[in-house]
């Protein structure tokens, strides 16, 4: 067969390009899903454990992490040897764990046979890391706690403007929890804030849970004043939620203002599509109840 110079030079190029494409793109099963405080406190399996790494061996390619257990933070009861072995099976790929000889570590864990499968590492060395884990132990403080009324009283008590990001999202998530109206007036308060666009924007999407409208409608100058997606969009779900008559020129003026947005095509696709949900929800046009979804 005669080979024509487009089949030399594909036959020449396939080879790298396969390269490429699996350094690039591992195969399905070989990426970790980012595993939250909230989604270790839903699952009785999950422990969530602080130690140090002291030995990395290897069985076949893979490596075993010898750790150290120095604190258990779930289950309270704790329950685990002194030292365990965490095993790597997603080694050589992007989703291998992290896990360093001697570092100090917070891991999340599930048991795996006679070892333990890593769902998640935090590097408690680092400034984010001492963060990420003041507010995993203010999260889990909250959770502990038996009595509906003192877990509320907890996570107003606990923010304050002071805190870093990981320990404002631990204590959000916490509210998120254990939901009352008696958090509205401090998201209210935190959604007009200075913080970043994400505990902004994670406070409103709580205040559109605890059933309590009051005040909402001083947000509504936020959907043409703030330029972040994702505040922009739990607004249109706050306003929709609570049907919130006077937000409705300013989803009206955020309809027509093509020309001014900067994000993504994509992202402003989205949130059209949604600031007309919103209006067809605050108008009666749209009575589903699971619109939000």
């Amino acid at each position: 067969m005669r080979l024509t110079t487009r089949d030399v030079i594909f036959r020449t190029l396939l080879p790298l390009i396969c390269a490429v494409v699996s350094i690039s793109f591992p195969a399905v099963g070989d990426l970790r899903t980012p595993y939250s405080e909230r989604d270790a406190w839903g699952d009785a399996s999950v422990l969530i454990v602080r130690g140090t790494v002291l030995d990395i061996t290897y069985k076949g390619k893979s490596p075993e992490y010898e750790f150290q257990v120095s604190e258990v933070l779930k289950p309270r009861e704790g329950g685990l040897a002194p030292t365990i072995v965490i095993s790597d099976p997603y080694f050589n790929t992007m989703a291998a764990i992290k896990l360093k000889k001697g570092t100090d570590f917070v891991v999340f864990l599930r048991r795996d046979g006679e070892h333990f499968r890593l769902l998640r590492e935090i590097d408690v060395n680092s400034d984010s890391g001492a963060q990420v884990l003041a507010g995993l132990r203010t999260f889990l403080s909250v959770m502990f706690t038996n009595d509906a009324a003192k877990q509320q009283q907890m996570c107003l008590s606990a923010w304050n403007s002071g805190l870093s990001d990981p320990e404002k999202k631990a204590v959000l998530d916490a509210m998120w929890d254990t939901k009352t109206p008696k958090y509205s007036e401090l998201l209210l308060t935190i959604a007009k804030g200075a913080d970043s666009p994400p505990i902004r924007a994670w406070a409103i999407t709580i205040l559109s849970y605890v059933g309590r409208d009051h005040g909402v409608a001083e947000l509504v100058p936020m959907l043409l004043d703030d330029s972040d997606y994702e505040v922009r969009r739990q607004l249109l779900l706050l306003f929709g939620t609570y049907r919130v008559q006077s937000a409705l020129p300013a989803i009206d003026t955020y309809l027509k203002a093509r020309e001014q947005d900067t994000l993504p095509a994509w992202q402003q696709e989205a949130l059209r599509s949604m600031a007309e949900e919103a209006r067809d929800k605050i108008t009666g046009k749209n009575t589903s109840p699971y619109w939000k979804n």
